[in-house]
């Protein structure tokens, strides 16, 4: 059964489906009617390897339950496996040529590496929950630029900008940074140990009375 599937997963169009399905039932029902899939010798079955053992009950069992084997088969591929919702990511369909679900596309390492470099690189592998919006700025202020900006032999933020980030968090979570209109806004902070109010006016980009804030990009 599972040498059928793999192959109905080769389907490459949704126009071929109906012919792959069709063919993966005719299969799987000569399947389910057969004493042992040992018996059966058709071309397909040469790349995979079957072990078999004897099984008297197997052997005993009346058509009628074979036909019944095989109606709940179809109906639990129909349900699980052929819907609209799954087809497409079940088989080939849609894939560039030369990949297949049996390559890289059918594992999550991807995924698990980028949540694992997020949570080692930005997060700093904090165990204790973050805030909402603590959490977004980082996504928005420093994950999606640091792929966007910095080439990819970085292995993490340079120790330069991680310091202008931290120094940021903080005069934002004391209320230091103040919005005004049209992305304006203004920044009190210390400037050689003397109190200093900056205006900083991200449409040029541009502040005053130093450019301490000033920032180039996107």
């Amino acid at each position: 059964m599972l040498i059928y599937f793999r192959q109905a997963q080769r389907c490459r169009t949704l126009e071929e489906w109906p012919t792959f399905k069709a063919r993966f039932f005719q299969r799987l029902k000569r399947l389910c009617l057969t004493d042992s899939a040992a018996s059966l010798t058709e071309p397909e079955l040469d790349h995979g390897t079957i072990e078999t053992e004897e099984d008297e009950q197997e052997d005993m069992l009346p058509p009628e339950r074979r036909i019944n084997r095989f109606n709940w088969l179809q109906i639990y591929f129909e349900k699980n496996w052929f819907s609209q919702t799954w087809l497409v990511h079940i088989t080939d369909i849609n894939l560039p040529p030369g990949q297949t679900k049996d390559g890289t596309y059918t594992t999550n390492n991807w995924s698990e590496a980028a949540f694992l470099t997020f949570n080692k690189v930005f997060l700093n592998l904090l165990t204790t929950c973050l805030r909402i919006d603590r959490l977004a700025a980082i996504i928005l202020g420093e994950c999606f630029p640091f792929y966007e900006f910095w080439p990819s032999a970085e292995a993490r933020i340079p120790r330069r900008i991680e310091d202008m980030y931290f120094r940021a968090y903080q005069l934002w979570d004391n209320n230091h940074v103040i919005a005004f209109p049209e992305r304006t806004f203004r920044v009190r902070d210390l400037r050689d140990g003397h109190p200093t109010v900056y205006h900083v006016d991200l449409k040029i980009p541009k502040c005053f009375p130093c450019p301490e804030w000033e920032q180039t990009g996107k």
